[in-house]
């Protein structure tokens, strides 16, 4: 049962990225980015995981979780509700890429 998706921002610099993340949190969307130096909640990338030494040079696997993010979507959701976060989405985008 689904009950988040992950997306990329792979169009947007780390600043545009973070930028989208609390503007999005004004408005009520939460979204986790897995790009952070430190671990936040529930995301976090490989590079901040103490259990793996020496760690390996892996710059595809980073490159994809620099711009990946997580949205959880409470199975209580209407489809009114859907389509509101999905219209904050793509204003809060809209906005950072001008």
């Amino acid at each position: 049962m689904g009950n988040s998706i992950q997306f990329t921002l792979k169009d947007l610099t780390r600043s545009q990225i973070k930028s989208f993340l609390e503007e999005c949190d004004d408005r009520g969307v939460r979204i986790k980015w897995f790009g952070w130096q430190e671990p936040r909640g529930y995301t976090s990338s490989f590079e901040s995981w103490q259990y793996i030494s020496p760690l390996p040079d892996l710059p595809q696997t980073k490159n994809g979780v620099d711009y990946m993010c997580d949205m959880c979507i409470p199975l209580t959701l209407t489809i009114q509700d859907c389509e509101t976060i999905a219209m904050i989405i793509r204003e809060v985008l809209e906005d950072i890429k001008k």
